[in-house]
């Protein structure tokens, strides 16, 4: 029989990221995949060429770097198998796990080092197993992009129906005349509501909200999110309407995300704006779809690392390592944001600043005070404890930013503090991927209203604050703006709030306002 060809540590290679993106397909670009898959190939094939230098077997090379490539990228899934089997006890501690896969590794690699001869039936039985296994997410992405993915070359014309209608064209001079006042559109996304703080996580949040007032803002206190889900939400405000559009082109059968992903980087807001001579700064956060803006005249960010590749890495040996570096990359990005913030007055010309801050989001990293909340006594605090003392944190980086915006500004500034949605705090919501997990249909009112009641501020200087209403929501926040300084004549849309069925039916939108108010 004749040799035959290695092609198993190059499909191994590319299983893990090809599974991960099929899991998560509905989430993602397919660019995010392209990356790691070069990297890992050329790691692939340096990797193969060092240990064939010490082997002098190819075959033998080959396989040696396979197991490997299988046993580094499922180390994730090694340790929740033997968690389940020991049920979380002294056992699963990683510096016993660890060993027990060191020697697990060793051992197979030592019976593959033994083989003699060629190793021709190991490679025909790696090849045969490495492309059984490549088949499986290769089918499922295939069938996604045919049939479930919204067509790329439909995308544009989508988008044009949301930024390019008459309202758009409207040409109207600002209300203030020459003194073009700068607009910061910040969401801190999971700021809970107020009185949603005080009823079910007994916080008294009244002295930030007293500050707001006091510095001239005006606070929607019964204001909710359109929508349960940041790319929706976001989506809503920064394109001053709902959605209906995508639910009647994208179908309710889809749950093709990355459709709603399109109209947060080219949308309404930013085409009005640059059309009256506004720049457009964008300081994006971890979340891929708000990570960067192409459209933008600037772009702040300092992640190094994707969200796809970090979930890629969490699930191999390097799980700790990477578990610690998001983390302190995650309190080093949220005090960096800040800092660019305060300094944005600096830059001349009249501008647009979107901020998407993962404040008081997950992961629980701040302190009440800036602490690092992953250590010491924090570690063994409650969610809603963790959780009230990063508000709290937020809180005080909240009043700073907005001491400094007002008071670095050479013309008072147009501030919008909103959050996007509410935290998943909540006995019916179990762990942080809530929302991909649960019918939101069977949530109770006190779910919900946890989650969709918001923070909703405005800071409008000149502007007289009778416009705004307590329970406005986030779909009008930039039709009271266009209106109120460039003259601009929106008609005020009803204050509605929508969830979905579930996370394989994303634009089923179902009205729950009266649920919720």
């Amino acid at each position: 029989m004749k040799k035959p060809i290695i092609i198993h540590p190059y499909l191994l290679a590319l299983y893990p990221i090809l599974f991960l993106y099929s899991y998560n397909i509905h989430l993602l670009y397919p660019i995010v995949v392209v990356r790691p898959l070069l990297v890992t190939l050329l790691i692939t094939l340096l990797l193969w060429a060092l240990v064939n230098l010490a082997v002098k077997n190819i075959a033998k090379s080959a396989a040696l770097v396979s197991v490997f490539l299988l046993l580094f990228f499922s180390y994730k899934h090694y340790l929740l198998t033997l968690i389940g089997i020991f049920h979380k006890g002294f056992l699963t501690r990683d510096e016993f796990l660890f060993p027990i896969w060191l020697v697990m590794c060793s051992l197979i690699m030592f019976l593959i080092f033994k083989i003699k001869g060629d190793a021709k039936n190991l490679t025909l039985c790696l090849n045969i197993t490495a492309i059984t296994l490549i088949s499986f997410p290769a089918f499922s992405i295939t069938s996604y992009e045919m049939t479930k993915r919204y067509p790329f070359n439909h995308r544009s014309e989508l988008i044009k129906s949301f930024t390019n209608n008459e309202e758009n064209n409207i040409t109207a001079s600002t209300k203030l005349g020459n003194k073009t006042p700068d607009i910061y559109y910040i969401i801190f996304d999971r700021y809970a509501n107020s009185n949603i703080l005080k009823e079910y996580f007994n916080y008294d949040n009244s002295d930030f909200i007293n500050f707001l007032r006091t510095k001239g803002f005006y606070v929607a206190t019964d204001s909710r999110a359109n929508y349960p889900r940041t790319y929706l939400s976001v989506a809503s405000s920064l394109n001053l309407d709902y959605l209906d559009l995508i639910k009647e082109k994208v179908g309710i059968h889809s749950n093709d995300e990355t459709v709603v992903y399109d109209l947060l980087k080219d949308y309404k807001v930013w085409h009005f704006l640059k059309a009256r001579g506004y720049q457009f700064i964008h300081l994006g956060g971890r979340w891929q779809p708000t990570k960067i803006n192409s459209f933008a005249n600037m772009n702040f960010n300092s992640f190094k690392i994707d969200d796809f590749t970090a979930k890629l890495l969490k699930n191999t040996l390097l799980l700790r390592i990477m578990d610690r570096y998001m983390d302190e990359s995650q309190r080093d990005h949220i005090l960096y944001q800040f800092n660019q913030l305060q300094e944005l007055p600096k830059i001349k010309g009249p501008k647009f600043v979107f901020a998407h801050v993962l404040l008081p989001h997950e992961p629980f990293i701040f302190g009440p005070n800036g602490e690092n909340a992953k250590q010491g006594k924090y570690k063994k605090l409650s969610m809603q404890e963790k959780y009230l003392n990063q508000l709290t944190f937020a809180n005080k980086k909240i009043k700073t930013l907005a001491d400094t915006l007002i008071a670095k500004s050479d013309t008072p500034p147009i501030l919008l503090f909103q959050s996007d949605e509410g935290p998943y705090i909540h006995k019916d919501f179990k762990g942080d991927r809530g929302p991909q997990i649960y019918d939101w249909k069977g949530l109770s009112k006190d779910a919900l209203r946890v989650h969709i009641m918001i923070l909703n501020s405005y800071y409008l200087p000149g502007v007289d604050k009778s416009i705004l209403y307590n329970s406005i929501t986030p779909v009008n926040t930039f039709r009271v703006v266009f209106n109120s300084y460039f003259g601009t004549n929106y008609k005020l849309l009803k204050d509605e709030s929508y969830i979905f069925e579930d996370s394989a039916h994303p634009y089923t939108f179902l009205n729950v306002t009266d649920v919720v108010k």
